[in-house]
């Protein structure tokens, strides 16, 4: 259950349902919706690096979102691979103008982040 449902439930059974969050409540939805945003750009990553450790011989453990592509020493090829096991992960299609933007993995993250988030 997260938190909004959890303060629902609280004003709901204190009598209190309908009355305005406080200030506090709503500091503490802010701070979970951080904290979700940074586990799905940890998911992201994690899904990115597994679509690039075939085409390079970097170890995991090596990889970070600053991470710059051009020393994973990938050819266009594999590049392209990449990015169809990706589309192909997240039901998405992403824009070639986009790939050819991708500096590090940041940017790869960035660009999934971006375009899961349209409707």
């Amino acid at each position: 259950m997260d938190l909004s449902a959890l303060v629902a439930l609280k004003a709901q059974l204190e009598g209190e349902e309908g009355s305005p969050t406080t200030d506090a409540e709503l500091a503490v939805l802010d701070s979970s919706e951080g904290e979700v945003s940074e586990d799905k750009k940890q998911d992201l990553l994690t899904e990115v690096v597994t679509a690039l450790l075939p085409h390079t011989k970097i170890a995991p453990e090596e990889f970070s979102l600053s991470t710059e592509i051009s020393t994973l020493r990938l050819n266009k090829l594999a590049i392209w691979a990449v990015v169809a096991r990706l589309e192909s992960e997240f039901k998405l299609s992403i824009p070639d103008i986009e790939v050819e933007k991708w500096r590090n993995i940041a940017d790869i993250v960035a660009t999934l982040e971006s375009i899961s988030e349209k409707p």
